[in-house]
């Protein structure tokens, strides 16, 4: 999309825009990370015994539990941060209905 397109844009539009690129950009991250988890386990499995092989997967996964609880336990995780976003998002149209009533309210008084 060109600049001009962009600009032409409302503002959800830019919104929902950026919305999109930034899912596209995560879901293209995700996949990487699977495809190098993946790659990273045929390495092993093929210079790895058995035993080291498990003991090799049972850390990554003991480190990989305690990421996921971190993140979910965080109160800066990005769940938490969509609860903030969305309870900013609703203050705002609050005050803009709020702003909007006291526009309404001036113009019948004068």
């Amino acid at each position: 999309m060109s600049s001009a397109k962009k600009s032409d844009l409302s503002l959800s539009q830019l919104y929902e825009k950026c919305l999109e690129e930034y899912t596209a950009v995560e879901e293209i991250h995700k996949q990487k990370q699977v495809f190098r988890f993946e790659l990273s386990y045929l390495e092993a499995k093929a210079m790895m015994k058995e035993e080291e092989l498990r003991t090799w997967l049972l850390d990554i996964l003991e480190l990989t539990e305690t990421r996921a609880e971190n993140l979910r336990d965080n109160p800066t995780s990005l769940h938490a941060k969509k609860i903030v976003v969305e309870y900013m998002k609703e203050q705002k149209m609050e005050e803009e209905a709020g702003a909007k009533a006291e526009e309404m309210e001036g113009g019948r008084e004068a």
